[in-house]
């Protein structure tokens, strides 16, 4: 899960807010987020459409790692799955 730290951006159909699954490697890759400041995660289990969920992003906020992207920029992140 990927997120912005605005939680005004929380919204249904944001481009800000995404849930991906990992590849057969255990990696995964989110594109075509604009720069700003993010919180990721990884979880478990995620309903769909759960992740616009504000009460369950703001939940999964205590567990995130911050991530801030610039324009055009690649970052890499190292998760563990917390339950």
């Amino acid at each position: 899960m990927i997120f912005p730290e605005d939680t005004s951006r929380w919204r249904e159909d944001s481009r800000t807010v995404r849930s991906v699954r990992p590849d057969q490697k255990g990696e995964f890759s989110i594109k075509g987020l604009p720069a700003g400041k993010y919180l990721i995660a990884a979880v478990d289990y995620v309903q769909d459409g759960q992740w616009y969920d504000p009460e369950f992003l703001a939940e999964l906020r205590s567990r995130a790692e911050r991530l801030s992207l610039a324009e055009a920029e690649s970052k890499r992140a190292d998760l563990t799955v917390r339950k």
